[in-house]
């Protein structure tokens, strides 16, 4: 498999392609920003980047396999994979098969430490967060439909998704649960409707609620940053940040980056769990 940005070896080094590297490093920040490789991949085709064989063909699978690529923090592993079949160069995953090693700091890395590890430790929150939810893909859409995968019914565990009513005073953006009509003709989950307008309210009432009792956050962020991991820093790090701002609007891409989702009770609490672990009931 050829890396971006590792051009060959030399002296024992990789030779750095600087270009390529941005490129590397912009696919690393597009997931720390929420995104996914289905999203990032699809931006790099249609802004025309070409990858490592120089044309612009870009796909999930190559991103995951750069974010979780340890060559871009400067380490090696080698022996990932052996030859079976040396006149055929049939190469197969190496299963303990053969002896592997694993090398720090091998050669010049185009990411610090920190940040490759963050993207490591997000890798796996992604993970437990569609296990938990039963979601086959994790979906950002911070513009047209932020909301996405965010909110949830507390009785059926369901997403709810969005759907577009038309009444006398125009059209409207409404969230319900996916059980309601799962089974066609029949009435599921009976747990409530509720308006897009609302759901973005809701959100910065909660941040309020935040600002009222900072002084308890500002002791949770202060073990966070003694005792936490990067990822829990991160994201501790960006929550304080909007709670410092005044006069709040709402925001998709803000939300999505402090936002983990929001619970709905058929009796009407509502839930709002932030990517910290902080939580606001309503």
């Amino acid at each position: 498999m050829k890396f971006m940005f590792l051009d060959k070896y030399k002296k024992a080094n990789r030779i750095i392609k600087h270009e390529q590297a941005k490129v590397v490093r912009y696919i690393f920040d597009r997931f720390l920003e929420g995104y996914s490789p289905e999203f990032i991949s699809k931006e790099l085709r249609e802004l025309e980047i070409p990858g490592c064989t120089g044309k612009a063909k870009w796909c999930p699978s190559a991103i995951w396999k750069m974010l979780q690529n340890e060559k871009y923090k400067g380490d090696a592993f080698l022996q990932k994979t052996y030859t079976v079949d040396f006149l055929k160069k049939k190469r197969i995953d190496n299963d303990r098969q053969v002896n592997q090693y694993y090398i720090e700091q091998n050669h010049e890395p185009i990411l610090d430490r920190e940040k490759w590890e963050i993207v490591q430790l997000e890798i796996a929150r992604r993970k437990k967060f569609r296990d938990q939810h039963k979601l086959q893909f994790y979906i950002m859409q911070k513009e047209n439909n932020p909301f996405t995968t965010k909110v949830f019914c507390a009785e059926c565990a369901s997403a709810f998704g969005r759907k577009n009513w038309t009444t006398s005073r125009g059209k409207r953006k409404v969230w319900e649960c996916n059980n309601l009509y799962r089974i066609k003709g029949q009435i599921g989950c009976q747990n409530n409707h509720i308006d897009e307008e609302m759901l973005e309210t809701i959100f910065l009432r909660a941040i309020e609620e935040l600002k009222d009792n900072k002084n308890l956050l500002f002791e949770r962020w202060k073990r966070l940053q003694e005792e936490g991991n990067l990822l829990e820093q991160m994201y501790g790090d960006r929550l304080k940040h909007l709670m410092s701002q005044e006069n709040l609007e709402f925001n998709g891409e803000v939300m999505c980056q402090v936002l983990d989702h929001i619970k709905l009770t058929i009796d009407g609490s509502i839930t709002i769990v932030f990517l910290e672990e902080t939580e606001v009931t309503l």
